[in-house]
Protein backbone atom coordinates (compact mmCIF):
# COMPACT_ATOMS: atom_id res chain seq x y z
CA UNK A 1 0.00 0.00 0.00
CA UNK A 2 1.57 3.45 -1.19
CA UNK A 3 1.43 6.65 1.17
CA UNK A 4 -1.72 8.31 -1.03
CA UNK A 5 -3.54 4.76 -0.71
CA UNK A 6 -2.62 4.73 3.58
CA UNK A 7 -3.86 8.49 3.62
CA UNK A 8 -6.99 7.79 2.09
CA UNK A 9 -7.87 4.65 4.32
CA UNK A 10 -7.12 6.87 7.23
CA UNK A 11 -8.94 9.67 6.30
CA UNK A 12 -11.94 6.99 5.46
CA UNK A 13 -11.37 5.45 8.87
CA UNK A 14 -12.16 8.93 10.35
CA UNK A 15 -15.23 10.17 8.30
CA UNK A 16 -16.88 6.78 9.03
CA UNK A 17 -16.37 7.26 12.89
CA UNK A 18 -17.18 11.03 12.66
CA UNK A 19 -20.55 10.21 11.23
CA UNK A 20 -20.92 7.50 14.20
CA UNK A 21 -20.27 9.83 16.64
CA UNK A 22 -22.16 12.55 15.54
CA UNK A 23 -25.14 10.54 14.40
CA UNK A 24 -24.98 8.17 17.50
CA UNK A 25 -25.19 5.48 16.18
CA UNK A 26 -23.56 2.32 18.39
CA UNK A 27 -23.20 -1.28 16.42
CA UNK A 28 -22.02 -4.37 18.90
CA UNK A 29 -19.72 -6.62 16.17
CA UNK A 30 -22.91 -8.66 14.77
CA UNK A 31 -24.06 -5.33 13.43
CA UNK A 32 -20.71 -4.41 11.70
CA UNK A 33 -21.52 -6.18 8.65
CA UNK A 34 -24.92 -4.06 8.27
CA UNK A 35 -23.45 -0.34 8.81
CA UNK A 36 -23.94 1.46 6.05
CA UNK A 37 -20.40 2.78 5.72
CA UNK A 38 -19.64 6.85 4.06
CA UNK A 39 -18.34 6.08 0.48
CA UNK A 40 -15.10 7.97 -0.19
CA UNK A 41 -13.94 6.40 -3.82
CA UNK A 42 -16.46 9.15 -5.42
CA UNK A 43 -13.20 11.25 -4.49
CA UNK A 44 -10.52 9.87 -6.43
CA UNK A 45 -8.40 12.86 -6.29
CA UNK A 46 -7.86 14.15 -2.42
CA UNK A 47 -4.58 16.07 -3.29
CA UNK A 48 -6.53 18.84 -2.76
CA UNK A 49 -7.28 20.51 0.67
CA UNK A 50 -10.70 21.90 -1.37
CA UNK A 51 -11.61 18.36 -1.74
CA UNK A 52 -11.44 16.58 1.46
CA UNK A 53 -13.15 19.87 3.20
CA UNK A 54 -15.56 19.10 1.19
CA UNK A 55 -15.71 15.19 1.66
CA UNK A 56 -15.96 16.24 5.48
CA UNK A 57 -19.03 18.51 5.04
CA UNK A 58 -20.42 15.42 2.88
CA UNK A 59 -19.67 13.09 5.62
CA UNK A 60 -20.99 15.90 8.39
CA UNK A 61 -24.18 16.24 6.06
CA UNK A 62 -24.80 12.06 6.29
CA UNK A 63 -24.15 12.04 9.78
CA UNK A 64 -26.97 14.85 10.62
CA UNK A 65 -29.86 12.75 8.17
CA UNK A 66 -28.74 9.82 10.00
CA UNK A 67 -29.68 11.09 13.42
CA UNK A 68 -32.41 13.70 12.43
CA UNK A 69 -34.15 12.36 9.58
CA UNK A 70 -36.51 9.53 9.23
CA UNK A 71 -37.08 7.70 6.02
CA UNK A 72 -40.74 6.07 6.64
CA UNK A 73 -42.11 9.24 7.08
CA UNK A 74 -40.17 11.05 5.00
CA UNK A 75 -41.24 8.58 2.56
CA UNK A 76 -45.26 8.75 3.92
CA UNK A 77 -45.21 12.50 3.37
CA UNK A 78 -43.90 12.35 -0.32
CA UNK A 79 -45.81 14.79 -2.77
CA UNK A 80 -46.82 13.12 -5.81
CA UNK A 81 -45.73 16.36 -8.50
CA UNK A 82 -42.25 16.05 -9.44
CA UNK A 83 -41.64 19.92 -8.16
CA UNK A 84 -43.16 19.47 -5.30
CA UNK A 85 -41.14 16.03 -4.59
CA UNK A 86 -37.77 18.08 -5.56
CA UNK A 87 -38.70 20.84 -2.65
CA UNK A 88 -40.13 18.33 -0.11
CA UNK A 89 -36.19 16.37 -0.38
CA UNK A 90 -34.58 20.14 0.04
CA UNK A 91 -36.65 21.44 2.63
CA UNK A 92 -35.64 18.04 4.77
CA UNK A 93 -32.06 18.70 4.21
CA UNK A 94 -32.57 21.99 5.01
CA UNK A 95 -34.67 20.63 8.30
CA UNK A 96 -31.94 18.02 9.58
CA UNK A 97 -28.82 20.35 8.98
Amino acid sequence: MNKDDLIKEQFKQALNSTIKAISGETHTLKDKKKLKEFDISKFDNLKDKENFIKLRAEADSEALKRKFSDNSTLEQNIPKTPTCHTLYKISEKIRYE
